[in-house]
């Protein structure tokens, strides 16, 4: 995968998606692969069966918290913002999403139970601690699938299945995206990113040169958002 940064990047995103459990094949077959709906960001599903006649009859099956007690046990002092933004994508019948401190977690759409969440590169508050962004994107490469997510300066690359860092990709699955320059100009954003044929493609502000980047095949240089 290699990696370009779009700087003009503005639009309005959906907080929440609404999924339809109670037709758990068809939307596994359909899915929810990016966090706008598909890579246009229509964000339309085609399942029908919630109508205007029916809608009235809806009710709870599960509700999450915007933390994961895998990571509050784990970290007590740990709060999550208000500001809550991220949007699940739903890959064969798994929701992976953003908490409110900006790591993935991946959960069973119908039970929502959790699978796994993404752990902090160290395992420490100050590194647990943040802020919530708005999706994630999904890559499939034979049987390898990936999560990749923007938080705070770092790109992180996640094994779909497991949750750990990829580790051919950047230095223990995540990469800086400051500007690595005299200025070290710093990264932020809250975008999530998109994937377009092996290609990355991130929305933010601040930020620069990315000097190396790990990916499935070793590592490949990009510079200024090109590959050289």
């Amino acid at each position: 995968m290699k990696i370009f940064r779009q700087w003009a990047f503005a639009a309005a995103f959906i907080g929440a998606a609404t999924l339809a459990w109670t037709a758990e094949q068809k939307a596994q077959s359909s899915g929810w692969h990016t966090y706008g709906g598909d890579k246009a960001f229509t964000r339309y599903s085609p399942l029908d069966q919630i109508n205007r006649d029916n809608v009235k009859n809806l009710q709870f099956v599960w509700s999450r918290g915007a933390v994961d007690p895998l990571l509050t046990n784990k970290f007590p002092d740990i709060s999550a913002p208000d500001y809550f933004r991220g949007t699940p994508i739903m890959i064969d019948g798994v929701l992976y999403a953003p908490d409110g401190v900006g790591l993935v977690e991946a959960f069973d759409a119908v039970s929502g139970q959790t699978k796994w969440v993404q752990q902090p590169v160290e395992p420490t508050l100050k590194e647990a601690a943040g802020q919530s962004t708005r999706g994630v994107a999904y890559w499939r490469k034979n049987a390898e699938e990936r999560i990749v997510s923007v938080r705070g300066e770092y790109l992180y690359a996640i094994d779909a299945k497991t949750g750990l860092p990829c580790r051919d990709f950047g230095e223990n699955g995540r990469i800086s995206l400051n500007r690595h320059t005299k200025d070290e100009a710093l990264y932020f954003g809250w975008p999530g990113p998109f994937i377009v044929n092996d290609v990355i493609v991130i929305g933010g502000n601040g930020g620069g040169t990315i000097e190396r980047v790990g990916d499935i095949g070793g590592v490949v240089s990009v510079e200024n958002g090109r590959a050289i």
